[in-house]
């Protein structure tokens, strides 16, 4: 299961990205990835992501690749933003 994701900016290590995840809330998560785990769709980037731990009418709760910048590991995110 993926994601869509946008590129923010260069990490601090080679070959690092760090990425913005959109929240079910409307707020953002930022994770830093390598970027050759970023998949450049025609619809946009995406990151894969744990299949959802529990979805609900408009959202899924996911786990991240890794922990976002803020400390977290699971992140509820719209429907919208998930490609099966």
């Amino acid at each position: 299961m993926r994601i869509y994701v946008k590129t923010l900016s260069a990490g601090l290590g080679p070959g690092e990205v760090v990425v913005e995840v959109e929240t079910a809330s409307g707020s953002t998560e930022q994770v830093i990835m390598h970027s050759d785990d970023i998949l450049e769709e025609d619809t946009g980037e995406t990151i894969e992501v744990g299949y959802p731990i529990h979805s609900s009418k408009n959202k899924s709760l996911v786990e991240l690749p890794s922990e976002s910048i803020s400390g977290r590991w699971r992140v509820w995110v719209p429907s919208s933003v998930v490609i099966a």
